[in-house]
């Protein structure tokens, strides 16, 4: 079909007020173009009383969509779980139209699937826009930690070396724990592409994700939407670190407990990002937590880390994966148990994977370290600079005679 029998179709099918034909047939752009504005307005209006939001974003774009979405908020909430939750959801939305993150609750409050959507949908949309915006930065942190993730495999360490030796250097290589001045939504880990950076907890995890995943994308890392309790006398492995400022989510050891005080909205977003890892060839699924170093497991439907002394201080809320700008995920707790898993038992994992095990992969590593920067010395080659420029001198001049 030319050019000129295609108008002729779309301008019979809007004759014949088919209008939702022409949307089928030759996509957003024409039906927008030939469909009256009057009977757009009224579609819209019948997709928000039938609550259904996605179509909105799928036939009029995400303008459209980005217009509607409080009243999408209200709406649905108010609907499907009482008006008493609206005050929330209106901070929610509020938060969003500032460009902030923003995970719901797993079990907290059931939300509504197209809730869920609203936020997936929105999340995307500030991603991709990122995605092109930061192309370059990408690019350039993609092939920095390539690098990095070769120099790892190169040493063969194991599971445990690995992701030691990925939080170690991570804090080793930027200045410290605190707020940055730039924000990049679903590239957090861009704040760590040079030397020198800050981050908090979303970045640090996202940071050791990417890595993780360029070391061997078996890993299947992902980012996981946590909330720490702070003051539960924590029991970190020896990685030094430092603080800029700001410590909402930085625990420090042996700190006395203190009263819990969070607002709703965090009860229900959480506070914290850590990073959930598998390992290969093993029904075990690590979780990371770079910001105060340690490692846990999910067990039996919750996080046990290793680092305190009941195993808790740190609660599943949701999980969410941008290591390579993909969609936020909206988990039951039930179906969350697909992605972690731990067959053995909390003391053979914890003998594994505790602190004591955390700490001698770290002399490991030191020890490996050390042999290496041995091993460069002792095959040094030293050059003579001023022999070789006599030499260079030497060579000159005879060719100077034979000619």
């Amino acid at each position: 079909m030319d050019l000129k029998e295609k108008k002729n179709h779309i301008k019979q099918l809007k004759s014949n007020k088919e209008y939702d034909k022409i949307y089928e047939i030759y996509g957003r752009k024409a039906y927008i173009k030939y469909v009256p504005s009057k009977y757009i307005r009224q579609d819209i209006k019948k997709l928000m009383q039938e609550g259904k939001f996605e179509d909105i974003y799928l036939k009029y774009g995400k303008d459209a969509y980005n217009d509607r979405i409080l009243a999408m908020q209200q709406k649905d909430v108010s609907t499907e779980t009482g008006s008493k939750f609206r005050g929330v959801v209106n901070r929610i939305g509020n938060i969003l139209k500032r460009r902030v993150a923003v995970f719901l609750a797993i079990g907290t409050v059931a939300l509504p699937p197209a809730a869920h959507t609203m936020i997936n949908l929105q999340s995307n949309i500030m991603t991709e826009k990122n995605a092109i915006e930061y192309a370059e930065q990408i690019e350039k942190y993609d092939s920095k930690i390539n690098t990095y993730a070769e120099e790892i495999r190169q040493m063969n360490l194991s599971d445990i070396q690995v992701v030691m030796k990925v939080m170690s250097d991570m804090w080793e290589n930027i200045d410290g724990y605190g707020n940055p001045k730039e924000e990049v939504f679903g590239f957090e880990r861009l704040n760590f592409l040079e030397d020198g950076g800050v981050g908090v907890c979303r970045h640090m995890a996202d940071d050791v994700t990417a890595k993780l995943n360029a070391i061997n994308p078996e890993y299947n890392a992902r980012n996981v939407i946590c909330y720490l309790e702070t003051g539960k006398g924590y029991r970190l492995s020896n990685i030094e670190r430092s603080t800029v400022e700001d410590n909402a989510t930085y625990v420090d050891e042996n700190e006395e407990p203190e009263e819990e005080k969070q607002d709703l909205l965090t009860a229900i977003i959480g506070n914290h990002r850590v990073t959930a890892i598998d390992l290969p060839n093993e029904n075990i699924t690590l979780i990371l937590d770079p910001t105060n170093p340690g490692i846990g497991v999910y067990k039996d439907g919750q996080i046990h880390m290793f680092s305190t002394e009941d195993g808790k201080g740190v609660e599943l809320r949701s999980m969410a994966d941008f290591s390579f700008g993909t969609s936020i995920l909206q988990l039951s707790k039930d179906y969350a148990k697909s992605f972690f898993s731990a067959d053995k038992s909390i003391e053979e994992l914890e003998k594994e994977f505790g602190v004591e095990a955390q700490n001698e992969a770290l002399k490991e590593l030191e020890k490996l370290e050390a042999n290496s920067q041995k091993f460069g010395e002792q095959y040094k080659v030293e050059i003579d600079y001023n022999k070789i420029d006599l030499y260079n001198e030497t060579q000159r001049e005879n060719e100077e005679n034979e000619r």
